[in-house]
């Protein structure tokens, strides 16, 4: 008899182990679900811009078809910005993006509103190219805040120069240079469009030595010794086709920096390279 009881005793802990055991495997499923869901809601730059502004502090805005001064009923909704026949006052139109909805408002709050969402699809835009440089969300963010606090009278376009440095820094220090070269040519080719020649300069110079020290610290731990042959794009520029084919050791090449090639008329401006051969 005791027996008996003994092993139903057994029997009894035994399914209040795998009970528990069971309950805490559900909730650390739970969790992790969450988790990963506040990731992906976190971003405002997924939301129509009308939603994650304040509107209360527009007082002078109407959602009908009211004049915003002088609050008389109008025909009807105007269909662009105007002066109200009434009071003859210019009337700022904005419609909700995407969606058949439109607001009034006087010229200042108007152009105030107007100034706000040209800053997030500005913002939206910026985000969009940065998100490949990011290591996280959190980090562009602070460095965005910390920028701008800074940096008062900062422009978008030196924003991003600024956090492409530090990007490309925090990776060097890591010897992750393929990761930084990508990087570095994102950055490189949003200057040539901005026109920031100057700027697409020092990141093209950049790019070359990031991938040549990317590619000495890969034939270090081989113990062969590299050598370097220079290609030019298919272009009509004498400056670079002066290059074409020739030959170096990979030292040669990060002492004498012949690329990126400073008399470059090609269109596609550093467009060159080289290839990369071991030897033993």
């Amino acid at each position: 008899m005791e027996i008996i009881l003994v092993i139903g005793f057994i029997v009894v802990l035994y399914v209040i182990y795998w009970g528990i055991k069971n309950n805490n495997n559900a909730l650390s499923k739970s969790r992790v679900v969450v988790k990963d869901t506040s990731v992906v809601e976190k971003s405002k730059w997924n939301l129509n811009p009308f939603d994650v502004i304040d509107f209360s502090v527009y007082k002078s805005l109407q959602k009908e078809a009211i004049c915003p001064y002088c609050n008389k009923k109008l025909e009807k909704f105007p269909v662009r910005t105007q002066k109200c026949k009434f009071c003859k006052e210019k009337m700022i139109r904005i419609k909700k993006p995407n969606e058949d909805i439109a607001v009034l408002l006087n010229e200042t709050e108007g152009n105030h509103l107007r100034m706000l969402l040209d800053k997030f699809y500005i913002d939206k835009q910026n985000y969009e190219i940065y998100q490949s440089l990011w290591k996280s969300e959190d980090e562009y963010n602070q460095f965005r805040n910390k920028y701008f606090v800074e940096n008062i009278s900062g422009t978008e376009d030196n924003f991003m120069l600024s956090y492409a440095d530090f990007r490309i820094a925090m990776l060097c220090k890591k010897n992750e240079f393929a990761d930084a070269s990508q990087i570095c040519n994102i950055v490189l080719r949003k200057c040539l469009n901005l026109e920031l020649l100057e700027e697409a300069e020092r990141y093209a110079t950049l790019l070359f030595e990031l991938k040549s020290r990317g590619d000495a610290y890969m034939v270090k731990q081989i113990d062969k010794k590299p050598f370097v042959t220079l290609f030019t794009s298919d272009n009509e520029s004498l400056n670079c086709k002066k290059m074409e084919g020739n030959r170096m050791t990979l030292e040669e090449f990060r002492e004498s920096k012949p690329l990126p090639c400073r008399e470059c008329t090609a269109e596609f401006k550093y467009s060159c390279g080289y290839i990369l051969r071991i030897e033993d």
